[in-house]
């Protein structure tokens, strides 16, 4: 009577190893890509609030004599602004976390980057 019942190639378990692998891989991409769509809704919808916040404020300056032109220019400035700053912070965010990670994946010693603003 044989003790050993089944056994199993090491190719087969590195291709299989491999397929795992893999799988965990389009997971997490999945999650990434999850995770910045959430961001842009939620730095959508920030912006949204910001605007109905003031709107009232905008409303008061119509009243006391604005122009659309003038208005429409404030609602702009205060609206768009705000939103390029939380965007670039974002972007920044992510390039240091990816050259972070792909440091990481090569097994290389790690590096930092310096953003440089103007």
């Amino acid at each position: 009577m044989s003790v050993i019942k089944d056994s199993v190639k090491l190719k087969k378990q590195y291709s299989e190893s491999e397929e795992l692998l893999d799988s965990v891989q389009g997971v997490i991409i999945l999650l990434i890509a999850a995770a910045i769509l959430l961001s842009v809704v939620i730095q959508y919808n920030l912006g949204l609030l910001n605007f109905t916040e003031k709107y009232r404020e905008y409303a008061t300056l119509r009243v006391l004599g604005g122009y659309n032109t003038d208005i429409k220019s404030l609602i702009f400035k205060s609206s768009l602004i705000p939103y390029g700053d939380r965007v670039d912070n974002w972007l920044d965010c992510w390039v240091v976390f990816f050259l972070d990670y792909m440091s990481e994946q090569s097994q290389q010693p790690r590096f930092h980057i310096h953003l440089i603003y103007d």
